[in-house]
C-alpha cells in the first residue's frame, strides 16, 4: 500500500517502430524472467505493467 499522498507510477513500454508493448512471458517476477514483445493491452493490471520499487 502506498503512503498517504505518495505517487504510485505504472509504466508500460511500447516500441516504436513494432508498435508491439514489452510483455513479461508467463506473467513470472523473478530475476531473469523472459521478455517478449506483444500486441499492446489497454487494461490495467496486465504482465505489461511495469512498477518501479
Amino acid at each position: 500500500m502506498a503512503a498517504r499522498g505518495a505517487v504510485r507510477w505504472v509504466m508500460a513500454f511500447q516500441n516504436q517502430n513494432s508498435g508491439l508493448c514489452l510483455d513479461v512471458y508467463g506473467a513470472g517476477s523473478n530475476a531473469g524472467q523472459q521478455l517478449d514483445q506483444w500486441p499492446c493491452k489497454n487494461a490495467a493490471g496486465t504482465n505489461q505493467d511495469f512498477i518501479p520499487s
